[in-house]
This record gives C-alpha cells, sequence and structure tokens, in this order.
C-alpha cells in the first residue's frame, strides 16, 4: 500500500487535486425536473460559471432549450466522479486496516470525505436542494461544509405559497425555513452566498403587479437571520422597503443588488 506511506501533507495535496476545485461550484442535482425523484443524488461540476442567468437556471442542473424543444437530464448523471473515487478509498481503508496491526494508522478515507466537504463550494438549487442534501449524508459530514451557494426564487404573498411542495421554482415558505434552521447548524461555515429573486405572485408577467409583500419579506429574512457564517452575502432583485428593513433590525449577511438575470424562456413561472 504505496498511498499510506505517503506523508499526511502530500496525501492532502492529492486529494485535493481530484476531489475540489474552489473555482468552480459543486452543484448537487436533488430532483430530475418534470420526472420526480432519482433514485440517488447526483452531482455536476459548474460548466456553465460565465452564465447571466440565476445559479439554478444552470444547464448543469439538467434543464435547457434547444430550439424549440425542451431537454432534461436525469439528475443522477455526473460529469464527475467523486462517488466512486471516495468508494475507491474506503476500499483501501478497509483493506489497509484488515492487514495492518497498527493503532496510529490514519483513517485515509476520513481524509479524503473531509477534503470533499471542506475544500469545495457545494450549489444547491433551492431550499429542497439543502434539505435533500442534509438527509443523504451523515451528520458529522454535513457539519464539514464550509462553503455553501444556494439560488432561490421565491414568490409572495407567503399566505399562498407556504405549503407549495410542486416541482420548483415557487420556493415553499416551510422549506425555506427548514433549510435556514439546517444551515444554522453548520458552526464552522466560512462562506454562504445566497441568490434570491423575490416577485409579488403575478410581477412575473406583468412588472405593475406590484412590489413583494413586506410580511414575506420579512419572514424570509428573519429565517436567514439564524444563519451565521464568517461571509454571508445575499444578492436580491429588490430593494427591501425601510419596513422591512426596520423590522428586522441587525443582520448578520450582506445584501447587495442581484446582477443576473430571469431565464423566463426555459423557466416560465
Amino acid at each position: 500500500m504505496l498511498f499510506g506511506k505517503l506523508s499526511p501533507e502530500l496525501r492532502l495535496l492529492i486529494y485535493e487535486e481530484v476531489l475540489a476545485d474552489p473555482r468552480r461550484l459543486l452543484h448537487f442535482l436533488h430532483v430530475t425536473p418534470g420526472k420526480g425523484r432519482p433514485h440517488k443524488l447526483g452531482h455536476w461540476r459548474c460548466e456553465d460559471m460565465d452564465s447571466m442567468y440565476l445559479t439554478w437556471q444552470h444547464m448543469c442542473f439538467g434543464v435547457w432549450n434547444e430550439g424549440s424543444a425542451r431537454m432534461h437530464r436525469p439528475a443522477y448523471y455526473t460529469n464527475g466522479d467523486l462517488l466512486s473515487i471516495l468508494v475507491t478509498c474506503r476500499l483501501m481503508y478497509t483493506i489497509h486496516c484488515a492487514i495492518s496491526t497498527k493503532a496510529n494508522q490514519s483513517n485515509r478515507y476520513r481524509e479524503a470525505v473531509n477534503v470533499l466537504y471542506t475544500a469545495n463550494q457545494f450549489s444547491f438549487r433551492g431550499a429542497t436542494g439543502v434539505l435533500s442534501f442534509r438527509r443523504l449524508v451523515a451528520p458529522d459530514m454535513w457539519q464539514r461544509l464550509r462553503s455553501v451557494n444556494l439560488s432561490t426564487t421565491i414568490l409572495t404573498p407567503r399566505r399562498n405559497f407556504i405549503t407549495c411542495r410542486g416541482s420548483f421554482p415557487r420556493e415553499s415558505y416551510l422549506d425555506w425555513e427548514d433549510a435556514c434552521c439546517a444551515l444554522a447548524t453548520l458552526g464552522e461555515l466560512r462562506l454562504l452566498r445566497i441568490e434570491m429573486t423575490i416577485w409579488a405572485q403575478f410581477a412575473f408577467h406583468d412588472v405593475k403587479a406590484g412590489m413583494p409583500e413586506p410580511e414575506s419579506l420579512i419572514f424570509i429574512f428573519e429565517a436567514l437571520k439564524q444563519v451565521h457564517a464568517e461571509v454571508c452575502e445575499v444578492g436580491l432583485n429588490v430593494d427591501l422597503p425601510e419596513q422591512v428593513v426596520d423590522a428586522l433590525g441587525n443582520i448578520p449577511f450582506r445584501i447587495s443588488r442581484l446582477k443576473k438575470q430571469y431565464d423566463r424562456k426555459t423557466f416560465p413561472l
């Protein structure tokens, strides 16, 4: 087992080269659009970083247009092989333990997993993406997340979308609250980036339909206030009314104007 004889520093460099790419988002694909839930969670290393559209609308998530045809890719497809690599690491560790009697042998599998979770920017499509991922992974693995990117679209008023469990978009307010609670449990979160499009229910079709309801905005950002990260940035498509700003008080995140556009052709509401 030559790999086991390498120094910890060299092994970590190898793991980072194979399992991490801090420049590109690592999307987790929790739903096959229009096809229901897949049997397993997929992942896709971002190939659309320069897109003008919201991150959740990247082709990476498996929906795009080709001419007049709407294309779908099953969510369990991947352009990487991270899970197979981890299985190999696990197998190497199991074999090593079977032939080794030294108590101080380090766990190669946990070294690899630690790099995977701490050195990547995990990207989620809506609150459902966060909740699906958390249900999938072990609690100690969830706690290793250091960088999270969340992209979502929320409609107001809240009373019409409290339990909207249909296909994303149209974020469910209950899912949003649960996802914020889940993210709030991450005790060592370094970076949280959220891009959020919030509209009044009919503003997608008519810009004169009005601004988002203040009570809904307060609910959305009160839920988010419980999440803490060393750097927390929110990109938002609207300016918060003074009434909402006053109600929220001090907030642990910085809000800036969202520059990305909504792809209306591919994702009509």
